[in-house]
């Protein structure tokens, strides 16, 4: 069973954990997607993943357990992405043609869910709401966040945490709006 440690991973020791454990998360991603390219794809997206917050995760098992969980979130991800995408190309379909009003409407669901989320995140307390600005807009990552700020990463996790919690308690008739605000943050797109 392999530890990761309180170690920063080196790169010596992350090539030893892509070559032992690559084929078996492209096996598995294959079998959620279907299709071994995708999987591939999936894979390598965790890999870089993994490499860029090594300094901030901190296994407590092994490193194949983590690996395959998150190999298969993201699997699961893209098929929902995939699905949807599925399902908005036959809302074409059945529509026959470009549609402004529907385009139109569609702007502005987008631009009442965007001003939903800013007063949200407006209400945060100052200092969560720029350590969750610096973290999701800037894509500092919790080292960087405490140096800039000259706190603890224990700080910073804790004050993201609380912007979490405080987000998903504000909007929690509204969890749609919760899940947009986590896809639009996880991407970097900012809020208009």
């Amino acid at each position: 069973m392999e530890q990761t440690g309180q170690t920063i991973l080196s790169i010596v020791k992350f090539e030893e954990l892509f070559r032992k454990h690559y084929k078996l998360l492209c096996l598995i991603g294959k079998q959620l997607v279907g299709d071994l390219d995708v999987a591939k794809d999936l894979v390598q997206e965790f890999y870089i993943d993994f490499w860029r917050r090594r300094e901030e995760l901190q296994l407590t098992g092994s490193f194949q357990s983590y690996a395959t969980r998150a190999v298969k979130n993201l699997c699961i991800s893209y098929l929902r992405e995939r699905d949807a995408t599925e399902a908005k190309k036959d809302q074409l379909k059945v529509a026959g043609s470009y549609d402004p009003l529907l385009e139109a409407e569609l702007q502005s669901d987008r631009e009442n869910l965007d001003e939903k989320l800013k007063a949200s995140i407006e209400k945060l307390p100052a200092a969560c709401r720029d350590i969750l600005m610096l973290h999701k807009f800037e894509g500092l990552t919790y080292a960087q966040i405490a140096e800039r700020n000259q706190i603890s990463v224990n700080t910073v996790k804790t004050q993201i945490k609380r912007a979490y919690a405080f987000l998903r308690d504000e909007l929690r008739n509204q969890p749609l709006l919760f899940i947009y605000f986590i896809v639009l943050y996880s991407k970097g797109i900012p809020i208009a």
